[in-house]
């Protein structure tokens, strides 16, 4: 497989042009179980965290300030509740929404969690689709203030700086 490398310093009107995409563009993140680490190991959502190794869910890898960095305009956010973690799986789900809805509350300049019919009717007609299956009733609100990435292409041609 070949790929590109990147300039360490994208021309200016190339940093223009994907900012003017990204301003333009509805960026949706459409799953993280970030809530099993604010649940169980007491993770702080609105601080920056180590970046984790591996699969570890009770690292925090998805939170306020990198969901603004990559300029995230919208989060789904999982609710995990099987039968290894609990016997009492709704009230186990109901739990962590009440958490969810507390942290949207306590974060409330960085995030609002999407509670009307109209908002959450019209992303529902959003034209992306989640990896995981499932309904999606419960939406985040982030507001993104910087965007930093590029844009990877798969079958062979590489990694290359967006338009």
């Amino acid at each position: 497989m070949r790929s590109t490398v990147l300039s360490e310093a994208p021309s200016r009107s190339l940093r223009e042009r994907a900012l003017a995409l990204h301003a333009s563009s509805l960026v949706v993140d459409l799953h993280a179980d970030t809530f099993i680490s604010v649940r169980y190991a007491r993770r702080d959502i609105a601080k920056r965290h180590a970046t984790p190794v591996g699969w570890a869910p009770f690292m925090l890898h998805c939170d306020l300030p990198r969901w603004k960095e990559g300029g995230i305009k919208a989060q789904g956010l999982g609710v995990v509740a099987t039968k290894l973690m609990t016997r009492k799986p709704r009230a186990h789900a109901l739990e962590t929404i009440r958490i969810m809805h507390a942290t949207a509350d306590a974060n409330a300049d960085k995030m609002a969690i999407v509670r009307s019919p109209d908002e959450l009717e019209s992303l529902r007609h959003v034209p992306l689709r989640p990896w995981a299956p499932g309904v999606r009733d419960h939406y985040v609100r982030i507001r993104p203030e910087l965007l930093t990435g590029r844009r990877l292409r798969f079958g062979g041609a590489g990694v290359e700086p967006a338009p």
